[in-house]
């Protein structure tokens, strides 16, 4: 994407991983407006740029907070569909905010949103200047940007599709497989980030409740991947975090559910948790297109976070499969090329679209590049010729590497960190 910004504009990426937010400031005092730029992936059946305006609208009336709508059009950006909305606050005593956005549909489910936030008395000058900018928007070869987007996503559907109720049920094994998490400090020197230990079962989806026991089915109807570790919240205080998650899908991919529960401690602070359940129900009467649920809950702030999203059809893949892709991925040749499909991202609370490129490695090992956002950089992923993973190194230094429960107490120890 190609834009001409403000004069004196100032921008920067404040928010990275697989939704990034662009943000643009105003130079001037007082500043004029502050916006921001991102992706979008829509949780509505039938979106569309006016839908997504229509929606929002609609969410601000049931909390009896709706604006005041200034200007509501449908505008084309580089030949796109799209839709601009003004509107303002009353915030009291005498001040007014202004708010605009910006909704370009660029894919079926896949949005452009360009958000802007004014000072009522500076709105008149910033108007023109910010809608100077939307009109500037251009996606240079979009025609074949889509074209690769598109075959990129039927590769992916040709590649979810073959994904057996065998082949997952041959996952299942009660042997668990630990890994440590690290990175270099400025020294050189490896320094511990934390350590997680994964287990594949058969299971129940009732299994995925993080109030039942860890199951030992051999009659289970879906894949469970069980994720037990500790991360180093701060070294100097000796805070961490405990992570215990569940994640199930169904054999037949029908249906997924899952609980994450993060536990922090240590330091002068007390315990908190946190909390992330997800349920996908299967299709059926009254439910034609499937919808995913995710539900975010803080225990100490009592608060909780809910969002909902349609699932493309053929092209998602659970959260469960995600956690071990190589080893249901094919490893006779026969997946050539990138392909891509969506996955919610939980650190975001978002549902991007993945693309991954599977290619044979040396020593009959194979390699996987995912890019976890269609504007982020890629993270390399080694697994072993019957896929489990070995090493993952991440665009930030942070490496992912196989090793024994054995090693990661040594680690620890060697570092005076608390490994239980």
């Amino acid at each position: 994407m190609k834009l001409r910004l403000p004069v004196g504009a100032m921008l920067s990426k404040p928010v990275k991983g697989a939704m990034p937010i662009y943000t643009v400031d105003d130079s001037r005092t007082p500043p004029r407006y502050h916006m921001q730029i991102q992706s979008y992936v829509s949780s509505l059946a039938e979106p569309s740029p006016r839908a997504q305006v229509e929606d929002y609208l609609d969410g601000m009336r049931r909390k009896g907070a709706a604006p005041t709508v200034i200007s509501n059009a449908p505008i084309a950006v580089d030949n796109l569909d799209g839709q601009l909305l003004w509107t303002s606050t009353d915030l009291g005593e005498g001040i007014v905010a202004i708010q605009g956005w910006l909704v370009i549909q660029i894919g079926e489910f896949d949005f452009l949103v360009a958000s802007a936030l004014c000072a009522g008395p500076q709105f008149p000058e910033a108007r023109p200047a910010l809608e100077a900018c939307f009109a500037s928007i251009s996606l240079e070869d979009r025609r074949q940007v889509a074209s690769a987007r598109s075959e990129r996503l039927r590769r992916g559907n040709a590649v979810l599709g073959a994904l057996t109720p065998a082949a997952l049920r041959e996952l299942c094994t009660a042997e668990p497989r630990m890994y440590r998490v690290y990175a270099h400090d400025e020294s050189g020197r490896e320094q511990e980030i934390g350590y997680y230990q994964v287990t594949v079962l058969a299971a129940n989806m009732s299994d995925a409740s993080g109030e039942a026991q860890i199951p030992h089915r051999d009659d289970g109807t879906g894949l469970l991947v069980l994720v037990q570790g500790r991360t180093i919240v701060n070294r100097d205080t000796g805070e961490f975090a405990d992570t215990e998650s569940r994640f199930w899908s169904a054999f037949d991919r029908s249906s997924e559910a899952w609980s994450s529960r993060v536990t922090q401690r240590g330091g002068k602070n007390a315990p908190r948790s946190f909390a992330q359940t997800g349920l996908r129900a299967p299709a059926g009467l009254g439910n034609p297109r499937q919808k995913l649920l995710v539900i975010n809950a803080d225990a100490q702030s009592r608060t909780r976070e809910e969002r909902e999203w349609v699932v493309p059809t053929g092209i998602y893949l659970s959260q469960a499969e995600t956690l071990v892709l190589g080893e249901l991925l094919p490893r006779d040749g026969s997946c050539n090329g990138d392909f891509a499909y969506y996955a919610f991202d939980p650190r975001s609370m978002q549902m991007p679209q993945r693309v991954e490129t599977w290619t044979p490695a040396a020593d009959g090992q194979w390699m996987l590049v995912t890019q976890p956002g269609l504007d982020e950089p890629a993270e390399v992923t080694l697994h072993d010729s019957r896929g489990r993973r070995i090493r993952r190194s991440e665009p930030d230094g942070v490496v992912t590497e196989h090793c024994s429960a054995s090693e990661v107490d040594r680690l620890w120890k060697s570092q005076g960190l608390p490994s239980r």
